[in-house]
């Protein structure tokens, strides 16, 4: 009866993982960027976020979200500045684009802003991908309620995450080619992380790898779990 069970979730799930594509393209194709980026202070050591949300929104005359009397994001029409899991991460993240020039436009004005405000509060922007001396640890989880679920069910492991910076880049797909992009992109997984490999040092130390944030991920839950290409 359980196995029944777990295979009527599993085709829920798969059902509605399907209803979030579209079943054709009624235009060309839209692209967009979510882009994570460590805030550090002047030692190299994680700035806390919240501490520039107030100033941010001032500036950008932006739309704050909140959670638990706590700002989470901010929203405007082309773009978000986003909490992620770490207190010293954030997420910049533009809207759907017809062209990757329309991306780099959005994208360079809100860092701008961001690079600017974080100055006024001394800490630097990095184009990094993992907090470089500041170790990962609940003690710099953000406190919302996504986080907190997946801390208690992911455990420890989870607060790998609260260092680490990733960045996405989301393409329009449809239904039907759902299966063939997802196959394809696990065989290009190796060439993209080998080009893009930028999380060699963390906790002040040289980690041996060009990219420390997929190797530590391989060993998240590796008795049950794989992790890499499928």
């Amino acid at each position: 009866m359980a196995g029944v069970t777990s295979r009527a979730w599993t085709r829920y799930l798969a059902r509605e993982f399907r209803k979030g594509f579209k079943e054709a393209n009624a235009e060309l194709r839209t692209i967009g960027r979510e882009a994570e980026h460590p805030l550090v202070q002047s030692n190299g050591h994680a700035f806390n976020l919240s501490k520039m949300w107030p100033s941010l929104a001032r500036q950008t005359s932006m739309s704050a979200e909140y959670e638990g009397g706590n700002i989470i994001a901010l929203n405007g029409p082309h773009f978000q500045y986003t909490a992620e899991v770490g207190i010293g991460t954030i997420e910049v993240v533009t809207r759907p684009c017809k062209d990757l020039l329309e991306v780099a436009e959005i994208y360079d004005t809100a860092m701008a802003q961001l690079i600017s405000v974080a100055s006024e509060h001394g800490a630097q922007v990095l184009g990094y991908g993992i907090q470089p001396f500041t170790p990962p640890s609940f003690d710099i989880m953000t406190d919302k309620l996504r986080y907190q679920s997946l801390r208690s069910s992911v455990s420890e492991p989870w607060a790998w995450f609260t260092a680490t910076a990733s960045d996405q880049t989301q393409v329009s797909i449809t239904r039907e080619e759902v299966a063939l992009q997802a196959n394809v992109s696990n065989l290009l997984a190796p060439i993209v992380i080998g080009l893009c490999a930028n999380s060699p040092v963390y906790s002040g130390v040289p980690s041996g790898v060009c990219s420390a944030r997929e190797a530590h991920m391989g060993t998240i839950h590796s008795g049950t779990h794989r992790h890499g290409m499928l």
